[in-house]
């Protein structure tokens, strides 16, 4: 799962002090957004990520519309 590749990733650079994950599927930052609301290390890693769905991709008007109103997840548009 993407949220164990993350993980490693935040390990292995923890010199690293700001994390972004862009992502264009919404139930992919949904799975991560629940493990960071859990216990243990690798939520306390994943709370240290901003969250972005891109407007484009393998998402929905209504996955967008989730994403808007959901105050950890940013909303990324080509759009200006």
């Amino acid at each position: 799962p993407k949220s164990t590749t993350l993980c490693k990733l935040m390990e292995k650079h923890k010199q690293v002090e700001s994390w972004h994950f862009v992502e264009d599927r919404y139930k992919t930052l949904e799975g991560i957004r629940a493990k960071q609301e859990g216990s243990g290390d690798e939520s306390a890693d994943l709370r240290k990520l901003e969250l972005y769905l891109v407007d484009w991709g393998y998402n929905t008007k209504q996955e967008r519309s989730l994403a808007d109103q959901d105050a950890k997840i940013d909303l990324i548009s080509l759009e200006a």
